[in-house]
């Protein structure tokens, strides 16, 4: 309970991310407030956790407003967590401008939501920006999440830089393939090769939700006072790996 007393704000889906972080922040003493960037997030996992839900939903013009009203549950801010991922699939020559446009407006918002935090929090704060390995390595069909990451990436080593004087420290953590429920499904009804994308893993493992949650804590915790502007892939050695053990098939 190291961090008792501080206020940890989490934006985002509503992903399973998302709850596991908050679950591992509300035990080493945080009290966590959530924030969705959709409207139709699931919203049992806050209820289960028990942190309060800000009625708005966070886009670029309503950040401010929503940092506002999670900082007001508990008077005070020290941490923000945002994960907001691109979420357009396809070949580039195909995708439309709409499925641009709207991850690039994902990209907005926590660029938003960050800078109203940042304009609030206590001195001594930290941002943890989650996103995907993809900011590291090409796959076919997740250019706008390439392009979107590596965006993420890159903003938050300005921001580090920009705010080192309040300070407020700002870091990256980049997810691997985690086995979530949806996946799961898609393994069990035959849709896809779970030994397949185990070639693709040093370990031969996929990771859960719950070791990147630890990661994030530490992230935004005093033991990481010295550390900003960086991106820790936490991927089992995935991007590390730099061949895919059956080969890549090109047209």
């Amino acid at each position: 309970m190291d961090q008792l007393g501080k206020v940890a704000l989490i934006a985002g889906r509503g992903t399973a991310l998302e709850t596991a972080c908050a679950a591992e922040l509300i035990r080493t003493g945080y009290s966590v407030v959530r924030a969705m960037t959709v409207s139709d997030a699931p919203m049992g996992a806050s209820e289960l956790d028990g942190s309060p839900v800000v009625d708005l939903v966070a886009n670029a013009s309503s950040a401010q407003a929503v940092v506002e009203q999670a900082r007001v549950v508990h008077g005070r801010l020290d941490a923000l967590v945002v994960f907001d991922p691109s979420v357009a699939r396809g070949n580039l020559r195909d995708l439309s401008a709409a499925a641009w446009n709207a991850d690039l407006e994902r990209l907005h918002t926590s660029v938003c939501v960050a800078t109203a935090f940042s304009s609030v929090a206590e001195t001594g704060s930290a941002i943890v920006m989650l996103t995907t390995i993809d900011h590291a390595q090409a796959y076919p069909g997740r250019g706008p999440s390439a392009a979107t990451a590596a965006a993420t990436v890159g903003v938050c080593r300005a921001m580090a830089v920009e705010w080192a004087g309040r300070p407020i420290r700002v870091n990256v953590v980049a997810t691997g393939v985690v086995l979530t429920e949806e996946d799961q499904r898609a393994i069990d009804h035959g849709d896809r090769s779970l030994e397949r994308v185990l070639l693709r893993a040093p370990n031969h493992r996929l990771g859960d939700v719950e070791e990147t949650a630890r990661v994030v804590r530490f992230l935004l915790s005093d033991q990481a006072a010295f550390i900003t502007g960086q991106t820790v892939s936490v991927d089992g050695g995935w991007t590390t790996l730099t061949q895919h053990a059956e080969g890549l098939r090109f047209p």
